[in-house]
This record gives structure tokens, sequence and C-alpha cells, in this order.
């Protein structure tokens, strides 16, 4: 929400839930205007009727909600976002024991019932090798550590 205020220049009240159940039930029930979660969950709610789905932040289009278009369709190029899994170990994992459990983990998203079942959550499956993982992490961390320095937003102890 809030790279989205800044990236759209709008002033909007940021606020936090702790999970998308409560910011869900919210929503459909009108206490906020707007917000941003995975699309799995809310899917049904927009099916329903209840809630409108506005855009996706991934790249392209995703499956799960292919009629929903992406927010460079809707004007707000280059915001891409979204939540990712990966598989981590601990540091000092000998390398041929990440290389063979990233070599499972790519056979296994290969897999077309896999990708599939994962699609129809709207997961998109990647498969990414551990150095494309870690690349992909220190530009998240970077992405992130920006639109909080920008947001001003402090750590709450």
């Amino acid at each position: 929400m809030e790279m989205f205020k800044s990236r759209v220049g709008i002033d909007m009240q940021h606020v936090p839930y702790k999970g998308t159940a409560g910011a869900l039930q919210d929503t459909v029930g009108g206490r906020i205007n707007v917000m941003f979660d995975v699309v799995g969950p809310l899917m049904p709610q927009v099916r329903a009727g209840n809630v409108k789905a506005l855009a996706v932040t991934a790249q392209e289009r995703i499956p799960a909600a292919s009629d929903v278009a992406t927010m460079a369709e809707q004007g707000v190029p280059d915001f891409v976002s979204g939540t990712w899994a990966g598989i981590i170990a601990p540091a000092g994992t000998p390398k041929e024991i990440v290389d063979r459990v990233a070599a499972e983990a790519k056979k296994a998203l290969a897999d077309p019932a896999m990708r599939a079942k994962l699609a129809e959550q709207g997961i998109v499956a990647v498969g990414n090798t551990p150095d494309e993982y870690r690349a992909f992490v220190a530009r998240e961390i970077a992405r992130w550590a920006k639109v909080i320095q920008d947001a001003g937003i402090k750590m709450e102890q």
C-alpha cells in the first residue's frame, strides 16, 4: 500500500492488518476501501460479487484472475509486487546438497499437474537456481528498503 501511495501520488490512510481474514472482512463490510493481498483467498469474494478486483500486481495477468488487468495495464507502470516463497538452508550447507534440493524442487515445479494446482491458487511457479534466487532476494530487499525509507516507516518495539 505504501508503494502504491508513493507511486501514484495519493494520500490515504494505510491500515495494516495482521492477516488476510480481518482485512478482507473489513473490505467486504465496507469499513476499508481498498486492500492488497494474494489472489487465492480474494477471488472467491470477487466471483461472489462482494468485492471488485481492480488490478493484479504481477508482471503479467495470472491464470487464477485472467480477467483482472495488471497495474501496468491500469496505468501504473513498473508496479510489480507479490508474495514469494523459496527454499533456504543454513549457511554452510554443502553445495551438492543445495544443488540437489534445487534440482528436485525445479523438477517438482515443472510437473504440469503441480503447476496447474498452484495456478488455481494464484501461484506462478518459477523454479530459479540458487544464484537466481539469491539475486532476486537482494533486489527485493533493496526495493522494499526504499519503500520503507520513503514512507518513513519505523519498526515497532
